[in-house]
């Protein structure tokens, strides 16, 4: 047996987080790398998390961790359950829990954080609370009378390792301590009330939201986001924690209280760049924290040129004052734009008018590669970097091209409608495509293809309705990096040979449906021959 064979043996099992109406929350085991490589794979059915009645499954909320470890659920007016992924047991948290609007987990699924509407009389500390998801014990409460646009991860944000977290106010940013180990070092407080003790703060006028580097390391990047207000442009900031150049990152109340008094024109920020037409905008930061892609919206597109609003493209250095638009592949709205997984040193973008274009960039914004121009309006990496697929998706047909990026070649190109969760397995070797409800209340279905797009080697349809559907993630490293394997060039031949003879049986159906339409004795005098 070869070593990646071994490996891939030894490998973590893939795992689907579904909810239903008629099974509630449950894993679902998925297809091996060697079923979805070269077979029809089996799916296995896992204990439920919910096994609620079925009348109270649909208003049911689920979040799972960033790194698979966690799953919480809550609805029908029960308290928030959290279970662990690999035990099965749960944690079910205080009873005020059951009316939370949103939660979501840390990076490393340590704490969960739970909001709901403010109220003085039940929360006089803050309706923003953090609980520890190994056991439900509260932590802390912090103030936030109003989420953020961008939801929980725009108003409290995590550093990939939680050593630290930042807190979004009004016209300030605070940095707070989130470590066990920096509560546990700290012998004059107790360990829970030391956790998110204030490590300094940073003023930022009409900050809306932020964003924080996924790299587990120091320094931490932050990105913070000023909306456009009263003819003052919208501006996209980035800079580093521990803050260079300042005295802001002292532990004592009294650094806090100097940091925010500070100017934000005399705070250090690395890189900052202005433009207007933002009302809003999304901020993807690299995976290693080398840059962010800040993609601005507006609802109404000054030009004309397009129905749902203005977009640009704009990239940030997180280590320089480097800044620029993003040149297009195609001029017209940018529909995705999307970091490589791994060492997030290139990026590909697709926009334009229908058909858009999608190309894939280097660090300086200069394009690399050219995909061409197709139906496409979504990007999404296996986790590995090698394969991709460029979708059409939401009001789009469903056709999806499978690349080996590596190779800068297409392997296959298929149509797979009405898909609403899509995504790649951990081991990058099986793509999910699900049709959910309520988008769409008919033909709910969870559908599992190969990396090179030929399948489905699962197809799972009686689960309707269906409401969610996800992988479990697992660390992309515990799997190994494989590229097509000799068995794809077999299929793909097959699936090519399978399209030009559908072809040409639709097209000799189309000649003859266009015959019997022709007035008896033949052709009309001006007509063209068949051939033509």
């Amino acid at each position: 047996m070869s070593a990646a064979v071994e490996h891939a043996d030894a490998s973590p099992p893939l795992r689907l987080v579904i909810r239903s109406k008629s099974h509630g929350v449950e894993f679902l085991g998925g297809p091996t790398s060697r079923d979805a490589s070269s077979g029809e794979a089996a799916t296995t059915a896992l204990p439920t998390l919910e096994p609620a009645d079925a009348g109270l499954r649909s208003r049911t909320l689920l979040a799972v961790a960033p790194n698979g470890s966690r799953v919480a659920t809550n609805g029908g007016g029960a308290p928030l359950s959290v279970t662990d992924a690999s035990s099965l047991e749960s944690v079910i948290l205080p009873a005020d829990t059951a009316v939370v609007e949103r939660f979501a987990f840390s990076p490393l699924g340590t704490f969960l954080l739970t909001w709901q509407r403010a109220d003085a009389a039940k929360f006089p500390d803050g309706s923003l609370r953090v609980w520890r998801a190994r056991d439900g014990s509260f932590v802390r409460s912090l103030h936030c009378k109003q989420l953020k646009k961008t939801g929980l991860d725009g108003t409290l944000a995590w550093s990939g390792d939680e050593r630290v977290a930042f807190h979004c106010v009004t016209n300030t940013v605070h940095v707070l301590s989130s470590t066990e180990a920096a509560a546990a070092a700290d012998a004059e407080d107790d360990a829970t009330s030391s956790l998110f003790r204030s490590l300094g703060a940073v003023r930022c006028e009409d900050v809306a939201a932020v964003a924080v580097s996924p790299a587990p390391r120091a320094p931490y990047g932050l990105a913070v986001f000023v909306p456009e207000l009263k003819g003052r442009p919208a501006s996209v900031k980035t800079t580093a924690y521990p803050f260079p150049g300042n005295s802001n990152n002292a532990t004592t109340a009294a650094a806090e209280k100097d940091a925010a008094a500070t100017p934000d024109a005399k705070f250090a920020w690395t890189c900052a760049k202005s433009f207007f037409r933002a009302q809003d905008v999304t901020i993807r930061w690299s995976p290693g924290g080398h840059a962010i892609l800040a993609q601005t919206h507006t609802d109404v597109d000054a030009t004309g040129g397009s129905y749902y609003g203005g977009t640009g493209l704009y990239l940030l250095s997180a280590t320089s004052d480097f800044e620029c638009l993003v040149p297009l592949p195609k001029e017209g709205p940018v529909a995705d734009a999307r970091w490589e997984p791994t060492k997030g040193r290139e990026f590909i973008v697709i926009a334009g008018t229908t058909p858009a274009a999608a190309a894939l960039y280097d660090l300086e914004a200069r394009p690399l590669y050219s995909f061409g121009a197709a139906h496409r309006n979504v990007v999404s990496w296996s986790p590995h970097g090698r394969f991709l697929a460029l979708c059409g998706f939401g009001n789009l047909a469903g056709d999806v091209d499978f690349w080996d990026v590596k190779k800068k070649k297409k392997l296959h190109t298929r149509n797979i409608p009405c898909a609403v969760d899509y995504g790649w397995a951990p081991d990058s070797r099986s793509f999910l495509a699900a049709t959910l409800a309520p988008r769409m209340n008919v033909d709910n279905a969870v559908r599992i293809y190969r990396y090179d797009g030929t399948g489905p080697v699962v197809v799972k349809e009686d689960r309707a309705p269906l409401f969610e559907c996800r992988w479990l993630p697992t660390p992309a490293a515990l799997y190994p990096d494989r590229g097509p394997s000799p068995a794809s060039k077999a299929r793909l031949a097959q699936a090519a040979a399978s399209s030009t003879s559908s072809s040409a049986v639709g097209s000799t159906a189309a000649a003859d449906g266009a015959a019997s339409r022709l007035p008896r004795g033949g052709p009309a005098a001006d007509a063209k021959p068949a051939a033509y």
